[in-house]
């Protein structure tokens, strides 16, 4: 299911919205509701829902100024949707300026949101789709650059298209990771041999919750531990699971 929030100062618009649509006829559920920019912050960046339904005027921040903030800090923001009425439809037009989807006037009509609902609901799952089949691509290819370098494999051309590839700074240092899933069943510690002749003691496991959606035992990770003298990439856990998940 995907999911919607729902951002609103007036507690009846907040239930009108939760009761009078049935969200689940077009796949969404909705995961919270906030009565301020500020609180509405701080649930999008938790629930990354989707769709975000939220009003121009209210106190603390304002609609759009929680469109524009939310923009900048999340790599892959929701599709925006704002309500205003009539008085306020001039900042409506605005807010369609500013990676804004759609506006719906007050006081709403349930036929015309559900209209609007049939466009972007398959929008969204498109864009997710496209997203997954990119993400899987990029996966496979990041793999490939790190399975070379744990081989020992090693030159300036690799080393390009390790920083290319993983956006990384001219100045981050390429280091060695290992990291075995905890629900992992495969005894991948004995394998490391294979990769370290010299020896290797350390490495550290993941569980499901962070590793998200990516299974392959040999990932980037947050924490990082020197193996023998190889090279490898260092990199957030958190920064490359926002990226391709």
């Amino acid at each position: 299911m995907l999911k919607v929030l729902i951002v609103d100062d007036e507690p009846w618009v907040l239930e009108g919205l939760r009761t009078m649509i049935d969200w689940e006829k077009y796949g969404f559920e909705v995961c919270g509701e906030a009565h301020n920019g500020s609180e509405a912050m701080r649930l999008i960046q938790e629930y990354k829902p989707e769709l975000v339904l939220t009003d121009i005027n209210m106190p603390v921040i304002n609609g759009l100024e929680l469109i524009a903030k939310l923009n900048e800090v999340m790599t892959n923001p929701p599709k925006f949707v704002v309500l205003t009425g009539y008085d306020d439809f001039k900042y409506a037009r605005t807010a369609l300026q500013q990676r804004v989807n759609d506006y719906l006037l007050k006081p709403i009509d349930d036929e015309e949101i559900e209209s609007l609902l049939s466009r972007i609901t398959p929008m969204i799952q498109n864009e997710i789709a496209s997203n997954k089949e990119l993400n899987k691509k990029q996966f496979f290819i990041v793999n490939n650059i790190v399975n070379r370098l744990i081989q020992g494999e090693y030159n300036e051309n690799l080393e390009l298209l390790t920083r290319s590839t993983l956006k990384l700074q001219a100045n981050a240092e390429l280091m060695c990771i290992l990291i075995e899933p905890a629900t992992s069943m495969s005894p991948f510690h004995l394998r490391i041999v294979d990769y370290f002749p010299e020896g290797c003691t350390r490495f550290f496991k993941i569980d499901r919750e962070e590793q998200g959606s990516f299974l392959s035992l040999l990932l980037l990770g947050m924490r990082v531990w020197k193996l023998s003298s190889t090279r490898f990439v260092r990199i957030s856990l958190n920064n490359y699971m926002n990226r391709y998940s």
